[in-house]
């Protein structure tokens, strides 16, 4: 068996506390992106305007960044793709004009930013 003496428990214990240290800095610094949708009713008819809004923060606060929308029928078919950038305080809106309402249902509005976060809201046509 290796005897440790003491200047190597000593290097060997800097060590330790160096890696916990860097351990805790790496979960400090870890970004958290959130994002939020939403529309302006939740009942629309043809010839209608579905604005949506929402806020893009990074650990809690808003940012400027780039917002993918994506508005889907219930099937999963898209029928709308949009990219908008959120304001300094990280509010974003878009506009989408129901054109074609012939098919009536469900339809998913799906937010997501180039980090992680992810939000839906639904509305009825």
């Amino acid at each position: 068996m290796m005897k440790l003496t003491k200047s190597k428990h000593f290097v060997l214990a800097i060590l330790v506390v160096l890696l916990l240290i860097i351990l805790d800095c790496n979960l400090i610094l870890a970004e958290e992106y959130s994002i939020s949708v939403d529309t302006d009713k939740n009942n629309y008819h043809k010839g209608d305007n579905v604005i949506i809004s929402g806020f893009l923060k990074l650990d809690g606060v808003g940012i400027a960044g780039s917002v993918q929308i994506q508005i889907s029928y219930s099937d999963n078919s898209n029928v709308y793709l949009d990219s908008v950038s959120s304001q300094d305080d990280g509010s974003y809106s878009a506009i989408y004009l129901i054109i074609n309402a012939n098919r009536l249902g469900n339809y998913t509005v799906f937010v997501a930013n180039a980090g992680s976060a992810r939000a839906n809201a639904t509305y009825i046509v």
